[in-house]
């Protein structure tokens, strides 16, 4: 028997600043051999599914990235459902091992008055291994809302930790994010979600990337649209 499709429309971002510029990649999952066609047009993405039409299945999720100017400090701030908040704090927090003396990581509290975690983690370099005595320091906040749950991590040398002026930032940056009922087809620097008070001195690496995962309404088959910067289109696949 054939297949009956039926095209559904999602308006993923507006058209708001003229010509939408996004990198594009889509995932397919189905255990049927009919498959789902993709159209991309100016502002919003057609999917052609059979036998019926798709919904979300879960929030979007986002990632937002910033750089300082001329520090050798990054942040990255992922957004997604608020199931995930447990899920990052054991990433941000796991127990100490048996044959460490002390532990590299440090949880704290900050100026906040909604539901979060926080640690500090020492590293011996960026995206290194987690020892006491690294010289690298990643900042992480977990935090959320009903709807959504964020994860905020800030990367730096603790040189550059050791500036008050810096130290202070962070320390305001910290206390002051948050997540916020908002729509996402405004594109900006970062997730319209999140309320944010950057640094003069820190700016977006690129267009933040966001991933749409639908399912169909009937039939065992998803898909996964992700929306990225122009400059992430060769190493999407």
């Amino acid at each position: 028997m054939a297949a009956i499709a039926r095209t559904v429309t999602y308006s993923f971002m507006s058209m708001a600043r003229g010509v939408l510029r996004l990198a594009i990649s889509i995932g397919v999952l189905a255990s049927c051999p009919a498959g789902a066609e993709i159209l991309l047009r100016a502002d919003r993405v057609e999917l052609t599914v059979p036998n019926g039409g798709m919904t979300r299945s879960e929030p979007p999720r986002s990632v937002s990235r910033f750089k300082h100017r001329s520090l050798d400090l990054t942040i990255e701030i992922e957004v997604n459902g608020p199931k995930y908040y447990e899920y990052w704090k054991r990433a941000c927090a796991p127990e100490k091992l048996d044959w460490e003396a002390t532990s590299p990581y440090q949880t704290g509290t900050l100026a906040r008055t909604d539901q979060y975690f926080y640690s500090r983690i020492s590293r011996d370099s960026r995206h290194g291994i987690s020892t006491p005595k690294g010289s690298w320091l990643q900042h992480c906040l977990i935090f959320r809302s009903d709807e959504l749950a964020a994860k905020m991590t800030i990367d730096l040398p603790k040189s550059a930790q050791a500036n008050e002026a810096t130290a202070s930032e962070i320390e305001k940056l910290l206390a002051s994010v948050r997540l916020a009922a908002a729509s996402i087809e405004e594109r900006g620097g970062s997730d319209p979600r999140l309320v944010l008070e950057m640094p003069d001195d820190v700016v977006p690496t690129g267009l933040p990337t966001y991933a749409f995962q639908l399912k169909h309404d009937r039939l065992p088959l998803s898909i996964t649209v992700t929306l990225s910067d122009p400059e992430a289109f060769e190493t999407n696949c």
